[in-house]
């Protein structure tokens, strides 16, 4: 299993992707980082060689579970602010009448549908305006 070192701990890990200025490792159990110095993380390989050094990722972006996302610019992860809201009424755009709503609701081609719609002389059977 691939391996980071801080410092002289050494941690084991499933994954590790560099996206911008983003650094995201993955680890086999659920890991906490807060309060190490996460200036200089080396990466080892499986075989234990020493195959990049990754500096500057020193600001936990975000956890998910057992991913720990690093930044090297400060930048802290929030959640989007998404504001409830009531459920809206769904109103009929156009009124039909029940005959003309089976047949829509029963036509499976784009064929039929049309048919439904406008009939065999292609004059529209839907009436009223829509809103």
């Amino acid at each position: 299993m691939e391996k980071i070192k801080l410092q002289n701990e050494e941690l084991e890990i499933l994954n590790i992707n560099q996206r911008g200025n983003l650094l995201e490792i993955t680890f086999p159990q659920i890991t906490n980082l807060t309060g190490k110095d996460l200036t200089t993380i080396e990466l080892f390989t499986v075989g234990g060689i020493n195959c990049a050094l990754l500096s500057g990722y020193s600001t936990i972006y975000k956890v998910d579970g057992n991913e720990v996302t690093l930044s090297n610019d400060g930048a802290i992860y929030t959640e989007p602010n998404i504001i409830p809201h009531e459920e809206l009424p769904i109103e009929p755009i156009i009124d039909v009448d029940a005959e003309l709503a089976a047949d829509i609701t029963a036509a499976t081609t784009l064929e039929e549908l049309k048919n439904a719609l406008l009939g065999k002389n292609g004059i529209a059977k839907v009436k009223g305006r829509a809103k």
